[in-house]
């Protein structure tokens, strides 16, 4: 590389605050558009002002030369910044350290019946109920799908095909193994695609673990293609994309996966001694010194990298080998430098009806903390990351709008706003028109006076602040209203303006409406803010409406009107007890949630569900609600695909997990916009026996002479590890399916079949499934597989199940295990659980028939 070019990429990497702002585009010569958007006219698109202040459009990455380009200028900002620091003595790690934005979370959707545009049709077949969808039509991931006569189910490493043509005769068609931790499946038109995590390197490529780059450690996304529509099914089609799965959504035969790719590339901080052995400082002359030569050396890396040090790869299964495919660097689209953490999000295309071509991939660098998409539209959002770099005094989001067509998905334009979003709930696209509901809030983080673009440098500045909590509300008064713009403006559009250390307030939310402008996205309307003090637990666009519910000591449910794009305001608003994680229409403007009750201080009381009279905008009131009177927690607060709706019926089921006994049931209720709800029953698992050889399989254990041989020697441990195999492998229901008048009741032990007039007697029939490993242990298992997934917290980031993990040669990581209760933090949950060796594959005699009431064969050893 020249030094004239080198030069000019130095000199562009130098400008800290600017090239925050402008992004690369500034350097590059490429045109800023939309920086100042005035009201167009009557007719025009976005007739609002542009939202963010820089130009938020993403530049295509064209060529792997400009592509390479962007990654060596962004690494050479980073290498100026972190030398100023450490010869300012602020090095090492000196910013708030950001809150991940895990995996995706999944938005909540309508029962039948529901009003335009609200969407249930959950499931592939007018016969079984199915996955619980945002938007009709969109199909979206789930462990279990029917259609007309089948079930398929991912247990463990395993995917199963079930007959079930008749409740009472539910029997194995046939079953095939996973690699990888298998957590989601789509169906269409008799194939069954399945999208697992596949940790470490993949034996056979060039591909290996880096010790000395701890940043990074080698994990891909599988999409495993079975053509199940004969009596053996088999697998077809096995693709490899570098990076985590998080979210993914069908359209008809095209399925997208949306692939977080974490970074390969990430810059120390200088090693620099302010002192000599003896205690001496050393002079200004000494250190630069120091931090000069690290200069001079990473400066020499960057320039000798090449692109395939920076971007992810992706591999076909052809003959049993892997195949690597080639890079398509122009698939990339790049934000300005700063704006986001390292790392990629990449929207990967499957075309089912054609399995021999390529997947698309489109591919937007940082990471995406929230999706949605619609049957036109994709929209991502990502975290404003230089609000973590002090560059920003409010936590920001970028949001991206992608087109669909096809496997296509074409970009079309960008902006930005304050705060952050609690979910993927909070986003919406009707009419051309983006629905956000956001929350802007102060974290906590007092920042040095300096830190702030524009201010005056002081002599000696301190660290930048503490890592950053999460938003929860504070007892200080609220901070004044903002301005007008959505974000700040670059320091070279407005004078400075020095900005005092701030004391924390509580957060305040804002319903906004987005139009599109050229290659902007603009602001086309605002509420005014609601919620001082607190924060959205959940949001539900439908139709005209916007329905937002707040909490922090009351639940108050905000009926927001949206007929106006322009002018939305909020038309009534219901203060009860209690709070809602999920809002569901129901017929006859009726919103069903699930949620918590609580009492006038904001303790809760129990799980609740709860029905709204929504019929009149302004007045919007309670109608009807349980709450359980049993102490226990439903995976339905968490994520809403655990709640199905039956097709035909007021009829809805969901988990529940009893405090007091420790016990997991089918919680099946009818949910009636007139007449509130009726408990019809619970489905309880009886308690199970294992042996040892089953406990020794479920550990990693098969086949382990040495550990036989200690437990033998040591007949307490063994009765110990026997009691705790049994207790963590009790019965925890996951999902029900309704069809006609009957329940299929799936939990981790088996499938069962109910009659819906008689759920307290034995089941029409059993299919016992073959033990899994849950992971409840936080340690690698052999053969199995660990993890760490967050529930949704007060941040509304849920990472995704055993989003990180390490499977062992013995076996296969499994399936995504039962996610935590809410949490200040959003942390908790189990993650994904492990089956070992070669015993943990199900063969075609894996499970049990069944059939009459249940009785059958044996289960997998």
């Amino acid at each position: 590389m020249s030094e004239l070019r080198w030069g000019a990429l130095l000199r562009c990497a130098s400008i800290l605050g600017g090239l925050y702002t402008l992004g690369l585009a500034g350097c590059s010569g490429g045109d800023r558009e939309g920086a100042d958007v005035s009201p167009p006219e009557a007719g025009e698109d976005g007739p609002g002002g542009a939202l963010g202040a820089h130009p938020a459009a993403l530049t295509a990455g064209s060529s792997c030369e400009r592509l390479l380009e962007h990654f060596q200028s962004d690494l050479l900002r980073q290498m100026e910044e972190r030398a100023e620091q450490a010869r300012r003595g602020t090095g090492g790690y000196p910013y708030p350290v950001p809150v991940p934005g895990g995996g995706v979370d999944l938005a909540p959707a309508p029962p039948a019946g529901a009003p335009a545009d609200s969407g249930n049709l959950a499931g592939e077949s007018p016969s079984f109920s199915g996955t619980t969808l945002q938007v009709a039509g969109v199909d979206e991931a789930d462990f279990v799908k029917a259609d007309d006569d089948r079930i398929y189910l991912l247990h463990g490493p395993t995917l199963f095909v079930l007959g079930a043509e008749s409740a009472s005769a539910t029997e194995l068609l046939g079953s095939v193994a996973i690699e990888g931790d298998a957590s989601d499946l789509f169906v269409h038109d008799g194939k069954v695609v399945v999208l697992s995590r596949v940790y470490g390197p993949l034996p056979g490529t060039d591909q290996s673990i880096n010790p000395y780059n701890y940043y990074y450690y080698p994990y891909y996304t599988k999409l495993t293609v079975v053509d199940a529509a004969g009596t053996s099914p088999a697998v077809v089609r096995e693709s490899y994309v570098e990076g985590n799965y998080v979210s993914s959504r069908r359209h008809d035969a095209v399925v997208r996966a949306v692939v977080q790719q974490g970074s390969k590339t990430q810059l120390d901080y200088p090693s620099v001694s302010y002192t000599d052995f003896l205690g001496h400082p050393y002079s200004s002359d000494e250190i630069d010194q120091q931090v000069n030569l690290w200069l001079s050396l990473t400066r020499d890396t960057i320039a000798e990298s090449v692109i395939e040090d920076y971007l992810p790869s992706s591999y076909e299964r052809v003959d049993g080998a892997l195949v690597k495919q080639p890079l398509r660097c122009a698939d990339y689209w790049l934000p300005g430098a700063g704006l986001t953490q390292a790392g990629a999000s990449a929207i990967v295309a499957l075309d089912l009806d054609e399995l021999e071509e390529p997947l698309r991939h489109t591919t937007v660098l940082g990471y995406a903390e929230r999706v949605y998409a619609n049957q036109d539209v994709f929209l991502i959002a990502q975290t404003d990351y230089r609000y973590y770099t002090g560059q920003l005094t409010q936590l920001s989001t970028n949001l991206h709008r992608f087109e669909l067509a096809g496997t296509e998905t074409s970009y079309a334009a960008s902006g930005s706003f304050t705060g952050y979003l609690q979910s993927q709930f909070s986003l919406d696209e009707r009419g051309g028109v983006i629905r956000v509901s956001t929350t802007e809030a102060d974290f906590g983080i007092v920042r040095p006076i300096d830190s702030f673009p524009g201010a005056p440098v002081a002599d000696a500045a301190p660290s930048a602040g503490a890592p950053a909590p999460v938003p929860l509300p504070v007892d200080t008064a609220p901070a004044p209203p903002p301005s007008n713009l959505v974000a700040p403006v670059p320091p070279d559009m407005v004078p400075p303006e020095v900005v005092p250390p701030s004391l924390p307030r509580g957060p305040i939310s804002r319903v906004l409406t987005l139009g599109k402008r050229g290659q902007q996205l603009v602001e086309l309307g605002r509420t005014p803010d609601f919620g001082e003090n607190e924060q959205i637990y959940a949001t539900r666009f439908l139709g005209d409406r916007g329905y937002v519910v707040t909490f922090r000591q009351i639940d108050p449910l905000f009926v927001i009107d949206l007929s106006n794009p322009r002018e939305p305001r909020i038309a009534g608003e219901l203060k009860i007890p209690g709070f809602s994680n999920f809002l569901y229409p129901l017929p006859d403007n009726r919103l069903l949630s699930v949620g918590q009750d609580a009492d006038e201080r904001g303790v809760t009381r129990g799980f609740a569900l709860k029905i709204f009279d929504v019929s009149d905008a302004d007045e919007p009131s309670l109608a009807h609600q349980y709450t359980f009177i049993e102490p226990g927690y439903s995976e339905a607060a968490s994520d809403h695909r655990a709640i199905s709706f039956h097709p035909d019926q007021e009829l809805i089921s969901f988990p529940f997990y009893n405090y007091e006994t420790g016990r997991s049931s089918l919680e099946v209720f009818r949910a009636s916009s007139d007449d509130g709800f009726t408990r019809l029953g619970s489905i309880g698992g009886s308690q199970r026996e294992l042996s040892l050889d089953e406990c020794l399989v479920l550990m990693g254990y098969p086949e382990d002479p040495g550990f036989r041989e200690e437990l033998a020697q040591n007949p307490d441990y063994a009765a110990y590890l026997l009691t705790q195999c049994s207790y963590y492998n009790q019965p925890s229901f996951r999902r029900g399916l309704f069809r006609g008048d009957e329940v299929y009741a799936i939990s981790t032990l088996d499938v069962a079949a109910y009659a819906l007039d008689a759920l307290l007697d034995a089941p029409l029939s059993t299919l016992t499934l073959p033990p899994a490993y849950p992971s409840y242990y936080p340690y690698p298992i052999p053969g199995g597989g660990w993890g760490m997934a967050g529930a949704a917290g007060s941040f509304g980031m849920p990472g995704a199940g055993g989003s990180f993990g390490m499977a062992g040669t013995a076996g296969t990581a499994g399936s995504a295990g039962i996610a935590g209760a809410a949490g200040s933090f959003g942390m908790g949950g189990a993650a994904g659980s492990g089956v070992a060796g070669s015993a943990g594959a199900a063969g075609s005699e894996g499970l049990a028939g069944s059939g009459g009431n249940g009785a059958g064969g044996s289960p997998l050893p």
